[in-house]
């Protein structure tokens, strides 16, 4: 049994029966393995349009002829052919499924059938040569006969890859009504059944009224027709002029006549279509043009989803022998191209799987190249994602160079785009945004794709295709850390509907990013084991400051005001706090009081968030490295250079202040100027730890401001910052604000110390201080 095949014993049951969908990958930044690779992959040349080739994977480029044996009898003619240039991807070379040579359309409509024999294959230098017995089957086609000469490209392969035809009779109603980006139908039709028969799904057409003729000037385009099959030319339009549809006759073969029949209106772009000749009827026989290929666009154009009143006229095909049956409706076998051409949805089978088979994701990483390097594919398909392999994965590893900057900007412009064309998943992007990969997607990386990719990102073809990305490490050379444009990268895709989520591969848990409603920043939420979501976007914000250097000796008390906090939420009816509303702790995600509140935070179930720095010494800088402690479930990280920025990200609504440095200090004063400004509520701020300590660094700075007049009109600041030592305290403070008892803000009173400091026994307070 070989590879595949015991692969395709592992898909049975998991989606559509009997159907294989291969694997993406490899544009053409990396070498094609040696073996073949059943995936996404195309040489792009530097100055073509097209991403990947379009020719698909079951069929060959045309066959030409390389030497010709007539015989005495002239509706005969043996010739050799040689197809050159074949896909490594092409189905027909692993050896599963039968391979047919198809004549082309042109010569069968002219009465020349073929049959080809004698196969040999060389895929080292991706060639078949074969013999194919020409046989004429009307007068029409002994003349053309005589024009095919060497240099005639006469037909190409077909192979019927058992994996990939459709055995779903309900396909194409899942199908139809489906458009591409320009607003025109994946297919339509009129009419048509199926059946099930020896295990295969067959689909009836229904044959139009009377039969194809032509009229008596055919024969002057013979030689037009010859040369036409010689250089490659498409007559397919040419003949079609000289065609005429006799409605009064009947669709019954007999000897010496050829039987052309035209279907009702069809077309398809999203598969093949191969006449079941064993299923016609008794005394018929079919040309080997049999093979219907995914159309690019219609004969005539297309407007509509309807093809009733366009001009597209069904499709002809050639019949002959002796049947005393009508020919109502041609029996066709439905075999899909590769996946990304199929215009498959995202619903279709693939967000289900994702939703409900997350572990499939992590098993699916494990295939990803053993590298340091930048590492992509693009899923389209549930089977897919459970067969990955490594080769299924493109690996490439870009060179930034020298940007000059905008005073040389051809330059600057050239060495960016280079580097954008070295992104492992640019290939991809490229390919859905020129719209040769169709089908919807998710991209799985090993890093997050780079900023310079968002233009290719955000088009609205690829907008459209990326439903998700999945990546492992944050920057290929940051780490774990997202610099300033990641972050507005990951806002960007959020704003135009492209999920983003982490795969932590050593905790086995899934984060997405998600964007907070009416705020300007967002944070990696845990969605698998459980997902946090909503308890994210709903959550009143509490948050911590404090040292990285000492833990201190507050975590009980700070434990018991959280769980103070949680029975609170059952007596109150606040905005803030109240039974519906849900707890977030947010601090630094470091070490020491960090590391202390999300400790708490976790052991009470509340939701514990880090907005994590990367405080990595360098070149002389005097800093206190931090490793992200591991109880934040809620996580964002920045660089050192945007260390304002990631501040401003905390946005709390009760702020915690311990003993803390510089940072610590920083901190407080930010959470005073956002109050001062109105950028956040009056809300109270605690000052959590010995009222002395707070003294000694805030009530000098308070009184010296306040006699120099520089805060006039926002002395009431005072009375935001609230010193406690107890848990027991610290909730007091909170009962009093939410049952309207303490009054914050203008309209507060002036402390000054530049604080209040609670009393240990704070059963009357604050009526009694006031």
């Amino acid at each position: 049994m070989s590879q595949r095949k015991k692969q395709h014993e592992g898909m049975k049951g998991f989606e559509t029966p009997g159907r294989y969908h291969p694997y993406l990958c490899h544009p053409d930044l990396v070498s094609v393995p040696s073996e073949r690779s059943i995936s996404y992959t195309h040489a792009r040349k530097e100055k073509e349009e097209r991403c990947i080739d379009t020719i698909g994977d079951l069929v060959t480029p045309d066959g030409e002829v390389i030497s010709i044996n007539r015989s005495t009898d002239r509706s005969k003619m043996e010739c050799g052919v040689v197809i050159e240039n074949i896909s490594e991807r092409w189905a027909g070379w692993n050896g599963n499924g039968d391979v047919f040579f198809s004549i082309k359309a042109t010569c069968a409509q002219m009465g020349i059938d073929g049959q080809g024999s004698c196969f040999r294959y060389k895929p080292r230098e991706k060639t078949v040569s074969l013999v194919v017995q020409l046989t004429t089957i009307s007068s029409i086609g002994i003349l053309l006969l005589d024009e095919i000469k060497t240099g005639s490209k006469i037909g190409k392969l077909f192979c019927r890859d058992p994996f990939r035809r459709i055995n779903d009779p309900e396909y194409l109603e899942r199908i139809d009504g489906r458009i591409d980006k320009m607003g025109k139908p994946i297919m339509s039709y009129l009419d048509y059944s199926s059946k099930q028969l020896d295990g295969r799904v067959i689909f009836y057409f229904k044959t139009q009224p009377g039969v194809v003729e032509y009229g008596s000037d055919v024969i002057n385009i013979v030689p037009t027709i010859g040369k036409a099959i010689t250089r490659g030319v498409s007559c397919r339009q040419l003949v079609m002029l000289h065609q005429v549809h006799n409605i009064d006759k009947s669709r019954i073969a007999s000897p010496g006549r050829v039987l052309m029949v035209r279907t009702q209106k069809m077309f398809f772009r999203n598969c093949y279509a191969r006449v079941a000749t064993d299923l016609l009827p008794k005394g018929i026989s079919c040309t080997s043009a049999t093979v219907l290929e995914p159309e690019v666009d219609p004969i005539g154009g297309i407007s509509s989803h309807s093809l009733v009143n366009c001009k597209i006229d069904g499709h002809t095909f050639t019949f002959y022998g002796d049947s005393a049956e009508f020919l109502d409706a041609i029996p066709f076998e439905l075999y899909s191209p590769e996946p990304w051409r199929e215009h498959l949805y995202f619903t279709d089978g693939l967000k289900t799987a994702l939703d409900t088979q997350p572990k499939q994701i992590f098993k699916a990483f494990e295939s990803m190249p053993d590298t340091k390097d930048q590492s992509c594919c693009y899923v389209v398909s549930s089977d897919q994602l459970v067969h990955l392999r490594s080769v299924d994965w493109i690996t490439t590893s870009p060179t930034k160079g020298c940007y000059p900057g905008i005073m040389q900007p051809e330059r600057q412009r050239s060495n960016v785009l280079s580097y954008i064309r070295q992104q492992c998943s640019y290939g991809i992007l490229k390919a859905i945004s020129v719209g040769d990969i169709n089908s919807h997607g998710v991209l799985l990386c090993r890093y997050l794709p780079s900023p310079v990719l968002k233009n290719l990102l955000l088009s609205d073809t690829v907008s459209v295709c990326l439903k998700r990305i999945y990546f492992v490490t944050c920057s290929q050379t940051s780490g774990p850390f997202l610099s300033h444009e990641d972050r507005s990268l990951l806002y960007d895709l959020s704003l135009f509907g492209v999920e983003v989520l982490n795969v932590d591969l050593v905790q086995n848990k899934i984060f997405e990013y998600i964007h907070k409603h009416g705020r300007d920043h967002g944070g990696f939420v845990p969605v698998f084991p459980n997902n946090r979501t909503q308890e994210y976007l709903d959550a009143t914000a509490f948050g911590i400051y404090g040292s990285n250097l000492k833990q201190g000796s507050l975590e009980g008390e700070l434990e018991v005001l959280f769980k103070g906090l949680l029975d609170l939420k059952t007596t109150i009816d606040h905005p803030l706090m109240n039974r519906e509303k849900p707890l977030a702790l947010i601090t630094g995600g470091g070490p020491g009081a960090m590391e202390v509140g999300n400790r708490v935070a976790k052991n009470c179930g509340i939701l514990s968030c880090g907005n994590i720095c990367d405080f990595t010494p360098k070149g002389g800088g005097v800093v206190n490295e931090q490793k992200r402690n591991p109880y934040v479930d809620v996580w964002m990280t920045y660089k050192l250079e945007k260390l304002v920025e990631r501040q401003s990200d905390f946005q709390l609504d009760f702020p915690i202040i311990l003993t803390g440095g510089i940072g610590t200090d920083f901190e407080h004063s930010l959470e005073e100027v956002r109050r001062k400004v109105g950028a956040s509520p009056p809300t109270p701020i605690l000052l959590f730890g010995s009222p002395s300590y707070f003294r000694d660094k805030l009530t000098q700075r308070f009184t010296r401001n306040l006699a120099e007049g520089v805060i006039k009109g926002s002395e009431w600041l005072s009375n935001i910052f609230y010193a406690v030592q107890t848990g027991e305290q610290a909730l007091h403070v909170y009962k009093q604000y939410f049952s309207g008892k303490l009054v914050t803000g203008p309209k507060g009173k002036v402390h000054s110390d530049g604080f209040c400091e609670v009393p240990l026994e704070f059963k009357d307070w604050p009526e009694k201080e006031e």
